[in-house]
């Protein structure tokens, strides 16, 4: 192998290492920058309509699948404050709610959560009271 050869290759292979070592850097440095980063998306309430078992699980796309009875089932729920039903979302609201996500903040939760089925009371994702303020 000739000497100018042997010097490409070096080049190269250098030349590449600097590349790779530039690239993992700056995907270090880029955690460090403030609003890069999408908070952890938290567990939502879901039922299954089918056997109704309740869980929390962070809900990717709709349906999901049952733990228990393993159809494609499980949809959002709201738990009641007053009572701790679990009530499924109304399936037409949920699937307008996947289609156009930015609805939620629009229209309002008080629009998706439906009321609970055994006192009429306003659900939520909690299932707590909502907070009362002093006038």
């Amino acid at each position: 192998m000739s000497e100018t050869t042997r010097a490409r290759l070096l080049l190269g292979g250098a030349i590449v290492l600097s590349l790779l070592g530039l690239s993992l850097v700056w995907g270090q440095l880029q955690q460090f920058r403030p609003g890069t980063k999408a908070p952890p998306q938290q567990a939502n309430p879901v039922i299954c309509v089918d056997c109704g078992h309740r869980d929390r699980q962070t809900t990717q796309r709709l349906p999901l699948t049952c733990a228990r009875c393993r159809l494609p089932a499980v949809h959002l729920a709201g738990i009641c404050p007053k009572c701790g039903v679990w009530t499924a979302w109304d399936l037409a609201r949920e699937k307008e709610l996947v289609a156009q996500p930015g609805l939620f903040v629009q229209r309002g939760p008080a629009y998706f959560f439906p009321a609970c089925a055994e006192c009429g009371t306003p659900t939520n994702a909690a299932g707590q009271a909502p907070a009362r303020h002093a006038p």
